[in-house]
């Protein structure tokens, strides 16, 4: 090699160095990380977090699970996202391009983390907020789920019917319970069966009302105007996030004390609500995705259930409705909306 050459060998090793010390390693070695750098996948049915006004509270936990055991996304993480933008069915194509990429693990909440354990038998699958993923098909137990999918349950029909308990509690006068259901939720039949059996041990009963699309919501308030419905119970239904103002509206306005899944509905004017924390839920769901990352299989780590609840009670409510709630709710809510 000739003096010119070796200096021009030389200068373009400099540029090369200074591209990866400025952060640019992908323009040094094309799509592939530098070593040690770790890379995962997450899938969201929501929007990009990035465009968001404020962060998301739940990514922020994902996020900080990682961290806590030495993840840091900049640092030795990168994060490849797919965002369905609230479009569920775009959900499965999403998941298969994530696949595609070959990320150590993927992630995903809810109907995401259901979309990534369908395309995928061989890369890892961690997911948070599932029902009862066992029923679902996603592990052999809680134990030991067996496979290539681990994660959070949001133990959903347990909680559902707490659900039911506490607005009993709370409005000792009702007697029957119109219970609004996302119809084609896949657990829909396990989840009637639970309420009516915890409705009979209450002395009380349930009448199910069933849709199947944001557009028939108000045509099931006035079903359960006709059935003489005296309170409301809101299923967990991601179909019903996006209009907790509409229903707690309607319920207001057709008298009916109403107990839903999200304090951001006792926000917008429902009575009540009790949920898993779900931030709390998120921490832990990153966590697992570290210990898988630092060598842990998914089939020998536990589906793990929520261990934080929050009651939320909406005072404005309730003196519209012309109620008094016990001290026994107030001094159990973990806030109160006065």
């Amino acid at each position: 090699m000739s003096l010119i050459e070796r200096r021009r060998f030389l200068g373009a090793a400099a540029v090369v160095l200074a591209m990866v010390a400025a952060g640019h390693p992908h323009a040094v070695f094309g799509q592939q990380p530098p070593r040690g750098l770790h890379r995962i996948g997450f899938l969201s049915g929501g929007g990009d977090f990035a465009k968001r006004e404020y962060p998301s509270p739940y990514h922020q936990a994902f996020l900080r699970g990682l961290a806590e055991q030495g993840f840091v996304v900049g640092e030795n993480l990168t994060i490849e996202y797919r965002f369905a933008d609230r479009d569920f069915e775009r959900l499965p194509g999403l998941a298969r391009e994530l696949v595609a990429q070959k990320p150590e693990v993927i992630f995903g909440c809810c109907h995401a983390g259901g979309a990534a354990a369908k395309a995928t038998k061989s890369l890892p699958v961690v997911f948070a907020g599932i029902t009862d993923p066992v029923a679902s098909g996603m592990v052999q137990s809680l134990a030991r789920p067996g496979g290539n999918v681990t994660g959070v349950s949001n133990q959903g029909l347990e909680i559902n019917t707490k659900r039911l308990e506490l607005l009993k509690a709370a409005v000792p006068t009702v007697r029957r319970v119109a219970v609004l259901m996302y119809g084609s939720h896949g657990l829909v039949e396990q989840m009637q069966h639970d309420l009516q059996a915890a409705a009979q041990s209450l002395g009380i009963r349930v009448d199910f009302f069933e849709v199947e699309a944001p557009n028939q919501i108000e045509g099931a308030f006035a079903a359960m105007k006709a059935a003489d419905a005296d309170s409301l119970l809101v299923q967990e239904a991601r179909v019903f996030n996006f209009h907790a103002k509409q229903i707690a509206r309607l319920a207001l306005d057709g008298r009916l004390p109403s107990m839903c899944f999200l304090a951001l509905s006792v926000q917008e004017g429902c009575l009540m609500s009790y949920e898993q924390d779900f931030v709390d839920m998120s921490r832990r769901a990153g966590g697992y995705v570290a210990k898988i990352l630092k060598g842990a299989s998914p089939a020998d780590l536990p589906v793990e259930q929520p261990t934080k609840f929050t009651l939320f009670v909406n005072l404005k409510t309730a003196k519209a409705l012309g109620l008094t709630m016990p001290p026994s709710i107030l001094l159990r809510a973990d806030r109160v909306i006065e």
